[in-house]
């Protein structure tokens, strides 16, 4: 039986906030329990990929709003048009992409090692702030969630902190709250990265005394910049 996946309104909305944005590089549409990775030149969607037929829905979404052709291979949509990095020899998978990543990460010329912790219920979000930060040889740890993300903290001390605001047994403000409280840890860069976009929400997050605040879909360079703004 073929069943329809429709992408959420979040999701969508999403989407159109990325052909609002005047940028080019790579990002992700982290929603619908899954990752959504999308070329974006000056504002203009011009490749995208996703394994899964939940991925395959978003991105005929995709193909409407931003009026790319695309064409079916190996679980992944690739635009039919000019070369580009999806149609690289070899791409034949998420894996492969996050494998080869085409952003210019190395041009952060990072090379000490340094402890990240991910604090967000969304696999998939912990997978591609993951991946992206292990290009830049920063050691990434993992928490599920608020509760966890504390423990974490106690026993494994890290530089920095990604923390989403909603998620399961303690949000991430009351997260924020309790770090900042704790004389040990209070001074521990935190950057929340959410897909709460709102002018309130980011006001919320400053006075939450966060040092950063970046909304999903995120661009890969925009990340890796801000963390290593607190730790280089």
């Amino acid at each position: 039986m073929k069943h329809e996946y429709l992408p959420s309104a979040e999701l969508i909305r999403s989407l159109i906030s990325i052909c609002d944005k005047d940028k080019t590089g790579t990002m992700f549409v982290v929603s619908d329990n899954h990752s959504i990775q999308i070329r974006v030149d000056q504002g203009k969607i011009i490749g995208a990929n996703a394994g899964n037929h939940h991925g395959l829905s978003v991105l005929k979404t995709i193909k409407e709003l931003a009026k790319v052709r695309f064409s079916f291979s190996e679980g992944l949509l690739m635009p039919q048009h000019e070369p580009s990095f999806f149609d690289q020899p070899g791409i034949k998978s998420n894996d492969d992409i996050f494998a080869q990543l085409d952003v210019k990460l190395t041009d952060f010329n990072i090379t000490e090692e340094k402890k990240v912790l991910i604090i967000d219920d969304s696999k998939i979000a912990r997978r591609v702030a993951r991946e992206t930060l292990l290009k830049c040889n920063y050691r990434v740890i993992e928490a599920a969630n608020g509760v966890q993300g504390l423990e974490k903290i106690a026993k494994e001390k890290p530089a920095l902190i990604l923390l989403d605001i909603v998620m399961p047994k303690m949000d991430g403000y009351e997260v924020l709250s309790l770090i900042r409280a704790t004389k040990r840890y209070k001074n521990i860069p935190i950057i929340m990265l959410t897909s709460r976009d709102t002018l309130f929400d980011k006001l919320k997050g400053k006075m939450s005394d966060a040092n950063e605040y970046i909304t999903k879909p995120f661009v890969a360079e925009e990340l890796v910049s801000k963390v290593s703004h607190y730790l280089n």
